[in-house]
């Protein structure tokens, strides 16, 4: 039967060419365009490594020269404000809604718009580039808390150790960065150089990404002396969770009404509260994946329906040429399953043919270019190589991905695309079709 199918196929090759070559450019566009979706959506994938439903960034103004009565000259010296900072997370941690909080600077949390990098120094003399999310030595400092992190080994709740805020000489580490310093996750109690000093692991945690619809990139979590908080308020962060019973609406309405007057400590005040969740889409929003999206979906869309049209209007053609064909086979005895059976053999092969061109056109284009970032890399993540653990990385992995996800669609599409032109022909009574024999 399929050599039957085949041969007649060959026959009608000059009606099939113009949708042949129809598919050849479509899927090649196709392909092109599906690249950046896979890409970026692998990316936006991968777990967050942290919980953002429940975080807050407290949002401080600060009065300066210029602010008339309302500077404070008396209070602008770092003591006081080391004090101040102080007391304002006394009463985020007072407040029986809040679960956690923590002081940190303006980068200490995912999706900042601020970016703080360093290398740290491996046993193997090897310099590893990383992230740093660096918080102040202050009572009730609590990041992994806000945070949500998770120990990489046991993926329990991160507990740092009371001693990580009191000096300098630890760290806790990404399981990202702990395999690349080690080789492997159990790195607690050993040593690393950071700027010239040997310091200790004291917390490695499961890998957190800085931007959702990234990859994540080896990070560090270190301590620093209340004493170097600065000046300028937007340098500075102050998180805090709420429990999972509170209502944000609620807890909102009660922090403006009863904590912002405690809170606003000399030359600041309070300016907001501003969720991680507005963080994300705004970061999303500014590095251009949303625009880059929805153009592709867009470009996606129109080349899937060239294709639509292109073979619905082909196989209409071709059911109606073909109705005497058709009646002779159904009054031979033939199903209507297998009459339509034919038809989606022929569409199979149709597409089967044109993308095999398609994938040599695109391996011939991938060998000579290869494929680079779907995104350009700004400065907070051009230092860092593409980690080969996930597929979007690896070269050929990403082509094989993406050539089935192209091959899948352009064979749904088409077979949605001949359905009604075949349901149609096949419906129609033997007697009626053999009229036109």
């Amino acid at each position: 039967m399929n050599r039957i199918i085949l041969h007649q196929f060959w026959n009608r090759r000059r009606r099939n060419i113009w949708i042949f070559l129809e598919l050849l450019l479509a899927g090649y566009f196709l392909w092109m365009v599906l690249d950046p979706i896979c890409v970026l959506t692998a990316d936006r994938m991968i777990p967050r490594g942290y919980d953002p439903e429940g975080i807050y960034r407290l949002n401080l103004g600060v009065y300066d020269e210029t602010s008339g009565l309302y500077y404070q000259a008396a209070d602008d010296n770092d003591d006081v404000r080391a004090r101040q900072f102080q007391l304002i997370m006394k009463e985020l941690t007072s407040c029986p809604e809040v679960a956690s909080a923590a002081l940190g600077t303006s980068s200490c949390f995912p999706n900042s718009n601020s970016w703080d990098g360093n290398r740290l120094l491996a046993p193997d003399s090897s310099e590893v580039k990383i992230q740093v999310y660096t918080y102040y030595q202050v009572d009730g400092n609590d990041p992994a808390g806000v945070l949500g992190l998770k120990d990489a080994l046991t993926g329990d709740s991160l507990r740092l150790p009371s001693t990580f805020f009191r000096s300098d000489g630890q760290i806790a580490i990404s399981e990202q960065l702990a395999r690349k310093l080690f080789g492997t996750p159990e790195a607690v109690g050993r040593k690393v150089g950071y700027n010239g000093r040997a310091v200790e692991v004291a917390g490695v945690f499961r890998d957190i990404k800085q931007f959702d619809a990234r990859q994540p990139v080896p990070l560090a979590l270190m301590s620093q002396p209340l004493w170097r908080v600065s000046k300028t308020i937007v340098w500075q962060s102050i998180l805090f969770r709420l429990k999972p019973e509170v209502d944000a609406g609620a807890f909102r309405d009660r922090f403006e009404r009863e904590v912002v007057p405690r809170i606003n400590q000399g030359n600041f005040y309070y300016a907001g509260l501003k969720s991680f969740a507005d963080y994300s889409r705004e970061a999303t929003f500014e590095a251009g994946i949303t625009s880059k999206l929805r153009l592709n979906y867009g470009l996606a869309a129109f080349a899937l329906i060239c294709i639509f049209m292109g073979l619905f209007g082909t196989f209409w053609m071709h059911a109606v040429d073909r109705r005497s064909e058709l009646g002779v086979l159904r009054s031979l005895g033939a199903s209507r399953g297998a009459v339509a059976g034919r038809f989606y053999f022929e569409v199979w092969l149709l597409v089967t043919l044109a993308f095999l061109l398609v994938l040599l056109a695109v391996f011939h284009y991938v060998r000579s270019e290869g494929l680079g970032p779907v995104m350009q890399q700004t400065f907070r993540t051009k230092a860092f190589l593409p980690d080969p653990a996930y597929w979007q990385n690896r070269l050929w992995a990403r082509f094989a991905v993406v050539s089935a996800v192209t091959y899948v669609l352009m064979l749904v599409l088409s077979f949605v695309a001949v359905w009604f032109p075949v349901r149609r022909a096949v419906a129609l009574p033997p007697a009626d079709a053999l009229r036109e024999e």
